[in-house]
């Protein structure tokens, strides 16, 4: 989970220099949301094509059930009490010179995770 926790940070921290506090914090947990969900889509998705998962969001409300589900513990974890505050400002101090390497490490995440979720129609057993 710290990771995810690293990518709501800095997400955070980017949209923080443009918009408020909270929009910021809405919008970095919706972010880190979404790729949780391509994650989670794209294993199952995976083993579903490999038949080792009989049922994987055969309807439109399964997934949607599934995402609100997942964005309401996203909510709990990230957002309320204002939990983000506490590891952002964890985050916030052990900013160093790894910072740029952790962001490109964060960049390149989300080009496999992207990529991954259209390559899942193709992979075959």
């Amino acid at each position: 989970m710290i990771f995810f926790k690293y990518i709501f940070y800095r997400i955070f921290s980017v949209y923080r220099k443009k918009h408020d506090k909270d929009e910021s914090a809405y919008t970095a947990m919706i972010f880190v949301n979404l790729f949780m969900f391509m994650n989670i889509f794209v294993v199952g998705g995976i083993l579903n094509n490999f038949n080792l998962l009989p049922v994987f969001f055969k309807s439109k409300i399964q997934a949607v059930v599934f995402i609100m589900v997942l964005l309401i513990i996203n909510y709990f974890v990230f957002l309320h009490k204002m939990k983000y505050d506490k590891f952002c400002d964890e985050f916030e101090q052990k900013t160093n010179f790894k910072s740029k390497q952790n962001g490109w490490l964060i960049i390149l995440y989300f080009i496999i995770s992207t990529a991954l979720l259209f390559a899942v129609p193709f992979i075959k057993p």
